[in-house]
């Protein structure tokens, strides 16, 4: 026979048909596994770098958005108190409490924030809802705890009486040559009084503590004792005694109800420090997450004696500052600085410059000059 048999060719064929051996294997494997590895290492890099991205870009959205809420509401400070022909000169707009703290504020091993790091600013508007009033009967705020008060431009009283609600402030502003004011707060709510709304108060000789809730805009200065430094919204001098008064008069005399709006950071969740928006009597809402810096200052204009101050954000806890006193007429503008994070990740292997912390930091600030605020300078 000259052929080969069945038997070799299946031989030959399957000789030629072997898979790999089991050093191929291994090699083949090691190789694999290095590309793989090299593949999850880049695509887990990548991906902290994209939540790093996401991070910043939603900060950067967080900033200006809150700081264009702020640029908006302290624009318009001392919106609706100027009524009248003889408008006053005092430009009550804002008021400013800073922090000083003696110790650290924060704690770098949780990454967690108290509120002695953080300012408050409220913003003093005239409530947009609410008509301004006039007296119906002289008033001695020293004296008296009830008035009765009649919206202008002939509008129903029995419309408005019920946005008079307890605790509520208001502004009393004198219509003469010589403006003064004074601020009282409502201890219940006002009821319909014929064509009038009739109001109860707190006598200006004694002033409800603490202020808040006995004076929400911060305007008046509280009588002793003072809330301890940093506390409230006392300030030991007033500087506004110029402008302040106790007597006022029937149907030239104002009563403006207040809507102040205060920007304050909430560490009810130490690890979420919020920085919140409150208008007078409503809930706060929420502007801003993760807030590791909320600071204010105010500009002021030179006084008498041609002396020029500034009020830098850290510098007194009262307004006891250069000069400041709490005077609204010096105030020209405002400085506005807020700093925020990403939430905390320690498996991002990542510490920031700011305060080593897991996260990005960014901050960003506004000047605002309200424009209702006297420009009238020394």
């Amino acid at each position: 026979m000259t052929g080969k048999s069945v038997y070799s060719r299946d031989r030959l064929r399957l000789a030629g048909a072997r898979g790999f051996s089991l050093l191929e294997m291994l090699v083949a494997m090691a190789v694999f596994l290095i590309v793989s590895s090299a593949a999850f290492t880049l695509f887990d890099n990548q991906q902290k770098v994209l939540y790093q991205q996401q991070g910043v870009g939603g900060l950067n959205i967080g900033l200006r958005n809150a700081l264009t809420q702020i640029q908006m509401d302290a624009a318009n400070a001392g919106y609706g108190m100027l009524s009248g022909a003889y408008a006053p000169a005092w430009p009550v707009g804002v008021d400013i409490k800073n922090q000083n703290p003696a110790t650290a504020c924060n704690n770098p091993a949780t990454f967690q924030y108290g509120p002695t790091c953080f300012d408050t600013l409220v913003i003093i508007l005239a409530d947009r809802n609410t008509p301004t009033c006039t007296l119906a009967a002289n008033l001695n705020t020293s004296t008296a705890t009830t008035a009765t008060i009649t919206p202008t431009n002939g509008l129903a009283a029995s419309t408005y009486y019920k946005n008079f609600t307890a605790g509520s402030e208001l502004m009393v502003v004198s219509g003469s040559l010589t403006p003064y004011f004074t601020t009282i707060t409502l201890t219940s709510a006002a009821t319909l009084s014929g064509s009038n709304i009739a109001i109860s108060f707190t006598s200006t000789s004694a002033p409800v503590l603490p202020s808040p809730p006995g004076d929400p805009g911060g305007i008046n200065p509280m009588d002793s004792p003072c809330p301890p430094t940093g506390t409230g919204y006392c300030i030991t001098t007033d500087a506004l005694a110029a402008y302040r008064g106790v007597s006022f008069n029937a149907n030239t005399d104002w009563v403006i109800r207040l809507a102040p709006v205060t920007y304050t950071v909430s560490t009810a969740n130490p690890n979420d420090p919020q920085l919140t928006r409150q208008v007078f009597g409503s809930t706060p809402v929420e502007v801003m997450d993760q807030v590791v810096a909320f600071k204010v200052g105010a500009a002021l204009v030179n006084d008498n004696s041609g002396n020029y101050y500034y009020n830098a954000s850290d510098a007194s806890a009262n307004h006891q500052y250069g000069g400041y006193g709490n005077d609204f007429t010096l105030v020209r503008s405002i400085r506005v600085s807020l700093m925020a994070r990403t939430p905390p990740n320690s498996a991002l292997g990542y510490k920031n410059q700011f305060d080593q912390g897991p996260y990005q930091v960014l901050g960003a600030s506004v000047v605002v000059n309200p424009r209702n605020l006297s420009m009238n300078d020394y």
